[in-house]
C-alpha cells in the first residue's frame, strides 16, 4: 500500500482490515513490514496496526531480486541483476 502520510497509510490498512474481516480472511501482521521512503535522508518512524498489532518497520527488503531501501536506492538490485546477466552472456559468448 502507498500513502503520503501515516494517517494515510492508516486509514488504507483499516480499509483492507474491515474488507477482509467481511470476507472472513485474517491478516498475520507478522508477515507484514513497512517501508518509508525518505526524501530528506533523515531517520524517521512510522506507527501501524492491523488488528491492534504495531506492524514492523524495516530499512530494507528485497522483492524479485530487486533490493528496496528508505533511502529510494534500489539501484543495488538493478545493479546485481545487470551483472548476473552481463556475466552470463559472456559465459554464453564463450561456449561459441
Amino acid at each position: 500500500m502507498c500513502g503520503s502520510s501515516q494517517q494515510g497509510l492508516q486509514h488504507a490498512f483499516d480499509q483492507f482490515s474491515a474488507a477482509c474481516d467481511q470476507a472472513g480472511t485474517k491478516i498475520s501482521s507478522k508477515k507484514i513490514e513497512v517501508l518509508l521512503y525518505v526524501s530528506l535522508r533523515r531517520p524517521r518512524r512510522c506507527f501501524l496496526q492491523v488488528s491492534g498489532n504495531t506492524l514492523q518497520q524495516v530499512e530494507g527488503f528485497k522483492y524479485i531480486g530487486v533490493v528496496f531501501t528508505c533511502d529510494e536506492s534500489q539501484n543495488k538490485g538493478i545493479e546485481t541483476l545487470l551483472v548476473k546477466q552481463t556475466q552470463f552472456c559472456v559465459s554464453f559468448i564463450a561456449l561459441w
